[in-house]
């Protein structure tokens, strides 16, 4: 296993490093001061099983780390652990490719579930992001309060058998162009599935369908775990 770690504190590199050692001694590490070195590394090097990502980085605001390591390894997972974690922030980094939000103040022990769920192909989804008093009617808030009105045969019966193989791709990340290439279908038949899917979980985008998938259980009959 390669894991590749991206932060421009010597120290949190060296301790977020020590605890990946921990879950897999023959883990490769490769550690990164900044984005533009890991992809930089790319060019030479293949992708690595998982990227622990800062959320802030010098020459990025807001989840645009995100989005560039997204854009340029959509097949990886990505682990972002910032000392930003107000709801707002967390939803944007899900939405913006991430499947999992740590805490930077996080105890070695929630950093090592987080990144063993990831890496088994699930999300980990903080406590702030399911749904608290920051969070605006477009966010959580909104797709906790639809959950009220679906259940969770409603929505396993209102979605087909291919909208299903959409939505297990969807829970583990994957983005418009590798479902198309993994189902076979287009870009846009695959926007047109994953829309549906939106409808009939009663959400506005990705994020809270994996909040819905977790709250519905969909995600365990789905085969990918979301846990929190």
């Amino acid at each position: 296993m390669r894991v590749a770690i991206i932060d421009d504190h010597p120290i949190v590199l060296k301790a977020v490093s020590d605890t990946v050692s921990y879950i897999d001694r023959d883990c490769i590490v490769e550690s990164f001061g900044d984005l533009e070195s890991f992809l930089a590394a790319r060019e030479a090097a293949p992708d690595p099983n998982m990227v622990l990502l800062d959320l802030i980085l010098p020459g990025y605001e807001g989840v645009e780390s995100v989005l560039r390591c997204r854009e340029s390894c959509p097949d990886v997972p990505i682990v972002v652990f910032s000392g930003i974690t107000e709801p707002s922030t967390v939803m944007a980094a899900l939405d913006a490719g991430a499947m999992s939000v740590i805490a930077k103040t996080a105890s070695s022990s929630d950093l090592i579930r987080a990144i063993s769920i990831v890496l088994g192909g699930g999300y980990y989804v903080p406590e702030e992001a399911l749904g608290g008093s920051e969070l605006g009617p477009d966010s959580a808030n909104g797709a906790v309060h639809n959950l009220g009105r679906v259940s969770n045969r409603k929505a396993m019966e209102g979605l087909t058998e291919r909208q299903q193989h959409v939505l297990r791709l969807l829970l583990r990340g994957a983005p418009n162009k590798r479902i198309g290439a993994e189902l076979q279908l287009s870009e846009n038949t695959v926007k047109s599935h994953v829309s549906a899917i939106l409808r009939t979980l009663g959400v506005r985008n990705r994020t809270e369908a994996v909040l819905a998938a977790h709250r519905l259980n969909l995600s365990h009959q789905l085969g990918v775990p979301i846990e929190h």
